[in-house]
């Protein structure tokens, strides 16, 4: 039975001020925001400011939460079906190793591989579809939505939206403070001591530890010590890791190891770290061969021997994904090709491994010469993916742009990240983007970050039979 959402009302920013989007509020809210976001990238400096978060019924985000966490569980399930090890599932994704690769073979670190994870979601007719799966510490959202939860729950005019439509949305510190708890005890330590790992490099400034202090103020509140580290502070004595001389026990790594080199970023301390197990790093390497978009293509191939509810699930919220090789596609590699050119305009095609739409192409922004080549590469490999396009809905956001002063209500596509925490939700990342530039939405194409938060209609205090 699907889910019928109530309807926002018709002046979207009837939940907030009213005059919101012309009132002489808008700047000092937008600029409060963009403050208050400078410590780390939500934005890029051509993009606007949102000046609400995206709003969604209340049943619309439960369901985006209950989507991704049965996307990320079925997803594990596929894998272990298909490979016995981290190491033979790592072979069948032909998964690429970071130059300095951190993979560990200790069940120690590989039992936490699935631990934090961020479906990619967007809303088509209303139903939640999965795009991709990132498995990592280094999720994005992480520390950028308890920020922007606070900024938004502190305004007046939001405090006032609240009560009269109530507002909610999931805690990333009760989510992380469950996570960091259960891996605690794993090691027997009841009240484990944190490290935030960032790193601080002049043209990226989500690594410092600016960035962090929410996340690290709230794990404190929540009876957890924590600190902020960079891998240089890292020091495993005697099967222990100190940091500026105190213990940690857990690492929460806040960067993508294959980007480490470029970055200026030394893992050798972190590398002695994982070879000693001197701590228990999250999220470890070995979580990297499930984000490949290979195992997308599984969930469309085993749908046909899934349970029931399974199968209902793929058909109703994956895309059909295939990777790129003689099976479904056709019999031959020029058949494959073949079905790929004259499908342009209806596919998406995806490189095996990569983040933040690295070789992820969509078949009609592409002018066709470039398409066949590239489907033509793909062919040649044999680890790509093809997924159907899906037709996402807008959702209208008050932006303030900076540079000319103005405010306008933006018809924007957005992509939303459940931020999961061993099957703990810590809040949905949003990532939007004016509806004209296209179909990939990303922060570096001109879209911001932003949170969720869930809205329900006003209850009128009347039984049920008397409402009207």
């Amino acid at each position: 039975m699907e889910t019928a959402f109530p309807t926002e009302p018709r002046d979207p920013l009837a939940l907030l001020d009213p005059g919101l989007l012309h009132g002489p509020d808008a700047a000092g809210h937008a600029l409060a925001l963009d403050r208050t976001m400078s410590v780390g990238l939500f934005r890029t400096r051509d993009s606007a400011i949102p000046l609400r978060p995206v709003l969604l019924p209340a049943a619309q985000y439960t369901e985006l939460v209950t989507a991704a966490r049965h996307a990320a569980d079925l997803l594990a399930r596929v894998c272990r079906a298909r490979a016995s090890s981290p190491e033979e599932l790592a072979r069948l994704v032909d998964f690429v190793r970071p130059s300095v690769s951190l993979w560990s073979t200790s069940p120690r670190q590989a039992r936490w591989s699935t631990a934090m994870s961020r479906p990619d979601l967007v809303l088509s007719g209303g139903v939640p579809k999965l795009l991709e799966l990132n498995v990592n510490s280094a999720l994005g959202g992480l520390h950028q939505v308890p920020r922007m939860d606070r900024a938004y729950a502190g305004r007046a005019d939001i405090r006032a939206a609240a009560a009269r439509f109530p507002l909610s949305c999931l805690s990333m510190g009760t989510a992380l403070q469950s996570l960091l708890t259960e891996v605690g005890r794993s090691i027997g330590v009841e009240r484990p001591r944190v490290a935030i790992l960032g790193f601080d490099h002049p043209e990226d400034r989500n690594g410092q530890e600016a960035a962090y202090t929410d996340v690290i103020d709230t794990l404190r509140l929540h009876g957890l010590p924590a600190v902020y580290a960079q891998p240089q502070d890292l020091r495993p004595v005697r099967g222990r890791t100190l940091v500026r001389g105190t213990r940690v026990d857990i690492i929460v790594r806040d960067f993508v190891t294959a980007d480490a080199a470029d970055a200026g970023i030394d893992l050798a301390p972190l590398r002695a770290v994982v070879e000693q197990d001197a701590a228990v790093v999250l999220a470890p390497e070995t979580g990297a061969p499930y984000a490949s978009k290979r195992v997308l293509a599984w969930l469309t191939e085993d749908a046909p021997a899934m349970s029931a509810a399974d199968r209902r699930f793929v058909q109703r919220h994956v895309p059909p994904t295939y990777v790129v090789r003689p099976g479904a596609l056709g019999d031959t590699p020029g058949t494959v090709l073949r079905h790929l050119l004259e499908h342009q305009p209806r596919l998406v095609l995806k490189g095996n491994q990569g983040h933040s739409a690295e070789r992820v192409t969509v078949g009609r922004e592409c002018p066709e010469d470039r398409w066949r080549e590239l489907a033509r590469e793909a062919v040649a490999r044999g680890d790509s993916v093809v997924q159907d396009l899906v037709p996402t809905d807008t959702v209208d956001v008050p932006m303030y742009d900076p540079g000319s002063g103005a405010s306008t209500l933006v018809r924007s596509k957005a992509v939303y990240g459940p931020l999961l925490l061993r099957g703990e939700c810590g809040g949905i990342l949003a990532r939007h983007m004016d509806a004209g530039r296209g179909d990939i939405v990303r922060t570096e194409g001109g879209g911001t970050m932003n949170t969720t938060m869930a809205w329900e209609p006003p209850d009128s205090g009347e039984p049920a039979e008397a409402v009207r």
